[in-house]
């Protein structure tokens, strides 16, 4: 893959929510995209987990249990696990934690505008959490045969993050 990027759009979180969309920022001028999340920090000081959904060009969020992910968690001061799901609502990316913990997290979209291929991502992120340095890196797959326009940033534990910025580019 190319690594020529085209910045697309910064979206800043500057107030508590736990669902943050990020639409139409998928088209048809590219086919892969790079999205890279950082400093995303909760409200309160406990670790929650982030996922993200798809957003068809209906604009509808994707919440059938379609979705495939696997990723492995690398903990400094533990060994390692695994995550997988074949009917989940999202995909499962990492941990995070208020700054100074936060994250950085790296998203590669593949086949986000096809409507005869699946829509797959590989991510990697990093966390201060459980008393260490944690690492993740994951592959997932939307089942479903359709374009997406954009994306959802979701935290599931009624902890919602507040700060942070999100980075979308094209990938030509």
């Amino acid at each position: 893959m190319s690594t020529n990027l085209h910045f697309i759009e910064r979206i800043n979180v500057t107030s508590s929510t736990s669902a943050l969309d990020v639409d139409n920022v998928f088209t048809d001028a590219y086919e892969n995209y790079k999205i890279f999340i950082t400093g995303l920090g909760t409200v309160g000081s406990t670790h929650t987990a982030m996922y993200i959904r798809m957003i068809n060009d209906a604009g509808t969020i994707q919440t059938a249990t379609t979705y495939d992910y696997a990723f492995r968690r690398y903990n400094s001061g533990a060994t390692f696990s695994i995550t997988r799901s074949t009917t989940a609502n999202f995909f499962n990316l990492l941990t995070f934690d208020r700054p100074p913990e936060s994250q950085g997290t790296v998203i590669d979209v593949f086949n986000a505008r096809s409507t005869t291929d699946f829509t797959n991502i590989n991510a990697s992120s990093s966390t201060h959490w459980d008393g260490g340095m944690s690492g993740y890196t994951g592959i997932g797959t939307l089942a479903t045969q359709e374009a997406h326009r954009g994306f959802q940033v979701l935290e599931p534990n009624v902890r919602p993050f507040d700060e942070g910025s999100i980075f979308v580019y094209g990938v030509k």
